[in-house]
């Protein structure tokens, strides 16, 4: 959620109100709603405590049998989100930050079998802001093949299609040759695999990153594996791959 601008005259104006008459009022607020007493929790805690916060209420979240329909979905991605903000409040290592994340998501099961999530709020949740997060927090991590390690690990699962965000903007938070080296381990993976969706889903990834690495032949060759293409009359390899490169550059 965005603050107010600097200039807001309503800023301006609760400042002048005074610390202890604002106070009084969200004390009122949050005697009245859920959600405004859980921001003066986290407003009141230490970074600790806010951790402790996120952990309980993913446990929760996990252990649920509660059925979110659709008209609920968006008040529910919304504590999500405000989750994802204890976590934020209380990480002070990002290494640490990056295991706690990755909790978020394995538990994308938990979370979308009783969620009837059609509008994609809930979905969204995990594409940006939990992604976002995870970034943030490995881009400041310096245990580069630790991170890559988790991502390639959570994505052996990702049945609901929102753990390939990392994937889509690893080149953030590592470099080039951690890139590489992810490249490397994801053809060894597709080629011992038996699961034909599994495969695809590894050549999916060598093609996000190479994506990223502007590489058009390592793209082009993950896509020929991925879904073997029978050249039309005249279009060579060559020509094969500067399309590839449009892809890439476009």
């Amino acid at each position: 959620m965005k603050s107010a601008p600097m200039t807001d005259p309503k800023r301006t104006q609760l400042i002048e109100l005074g610390a202890e008459q604002l106070a009084a009022t969200l004390l009122d607020l949050s005697d009245m709603y859920p959600a405004v007493a859980d921001v003066v929790e986290r407003l009141l805690a230490t970074p600790d405590e806010n951790i402790k916060r996120y952990k309980s209420k993913l446990a929760s979240i996990k252990r649920s049998r509660k059925f979110i329909s659709w008209h609920e979905s968006g008040d529910f991605a919304q504590q999500l989100e405000q989750l994802l903000i204890d976590l934020e409040r209380g990480v002070k290592e990002p290494c640490a930050g990056v295991e706690l994340i990755g909790r978020f998501f394995e538990a994308d099961a938990s979370i979308f079998n009783r969620c009837d999530d059609s509008n994609g709020s809930v979905g969204d949740v995990f594409s940006f802001s939990a992604t976002d997060l995870f970034v943030s927090f490995a881009s400041r991590c310096a245990n580069k093949h630790v991170i890559a390690d988790l991502v390639i690990k959570l994505n052996e699962d990702d049945a609901y299609g929102v753990r390939d965000s990392l994937f889509k903007r690893a080149g953030e938070y590592l470099p080039e040759a951690t890139l590489r080296a992810m490249i490397d381990e994801l053809w060894m993976k597709a080629e011992l695999t038996t699961n034909d969706y599994q495969r695809g889903s590894w050549h999916r990834a060598i093609q996000m990153l190479a994506k990223q690495l502007r590489d058009a032949p390592l793209f082009e060759k993950a896509r020929l594996e991925k879904r073997p293409l029978q050249l039309p009359p005249g279009l060579t390899l060559q020509m094969s791959i500067w399309k590839a490169t449009s892809l890439i550059l476009h």
